[in-house]
């Protein structure tokens, strides 16, 4: 399991922080990790795992602030699970694909957190995203149920 986000961008720590409240009370034989980057660091941490669970925020104007599960298809235009520093997601996923396929999961999930756009440098979440945290780490157990009995 994979949370992502930055520290410094307010809710986007919410990726992170549902990860590490999962590992407290999830299964013992999974992975759990974090990391604040996407593109090839991403697909650097995902390589050699048969499954994936990734858990990250999605900025976005919508006035309704979803939990949303995912498949890889779903998001190749989203900019979310990117940098702009690096390359986004989805192109990092093709090159795992066709470079070292044999390395690559064969089911990747991501749960995406809708959050307002983040345009203040901040360590603070808001209420709103922290009162998530419940309904999310549910979400993230059902998810790893799925993945186990697969």
């Amino acid at each position: 399991m994979l949370g992502i986000g930055n520290e410094l961008a307010g809710d986007d720590i919410i990726g992170i922080k549902a990860v590490r409240e999962v590992e407290k009370i999830g299964p013992s034989d999974i992975d759990y990790k974090q990391i604040s980057t996407g593109g090839l660091q991403l697909l650097e941490t995902i390589l050699g795992y048969d499954k994936v669970l990734i858990v990250d925020s999605i900025e976005t104007n919508s006035p309704n602030k979803r939990i949303i599960v995912l498949k890889p298809d779903d998001f190749s235009k989203a900019t979310f699970l990117a940098s702009p520093h690096d390359i986004n997601f989805p192109t990092a996923l093709e090159i795992g694909r066709k470079s070292l396929p044999e390395l690559m999961p064969k089911v990747i999930r991501i749960i995406g957190i809708e959050i307002p756009v983040q345009e203040n440098i901040t360590d603070q979440i808001s209420e709103e995203t922290l009162a998530k945290i419940p309904v999310l780490k549910e979400m993230i157990l059902e998810e790893i149920n799925h993945f186990l009995t697969e």
